[in-house]
């Protein structure tokens, strides 16, 4: 079981990916860093704001690539049926 910290909070998580469980605290972390870096010395952020910003930030980062990913495979499966159709018509062209 893994110890992690979380905005300087200590946790211990239980899952079934222990390197998984530490990159993505490592990556919570680094985007409540850019929270803090954005943040004017004026601004009183709680842990739990600055903590649910880095998630926002995290959860449109995965949405984009779900999209791009998608939008991949879309073309891919275009590309796929253009190529199978060419060989098809080939073949019934060159039928005996």
């Amino acid at each position: 079981m893994p110890k992690i910290s979380v905005d300087n909070q200590e946790y211990n998580v239980v899952g079934e990916d222990e390197g998984l469980i530490i990159q993505s605290a490592q990556l919570l972390n680094e985007k409540i860093n850019e929270v803090n870096a954005n943040k004017s010395s004026k601004d009183n952020i709680t842990s739990l704001t600055k903590t649910t910003l880095a998630a926002l930030n995290i959860a449109s980062i995965e949405i984009k690539n779900q999209n791009e990913y998608s939008e991949n495979i879309t073309e891919i499966t275009d590309e796929i049926k253009k190529i199978t159709n060419y060989i098809k018509a080939n073949i019934e062209s060159n039928s005996f």
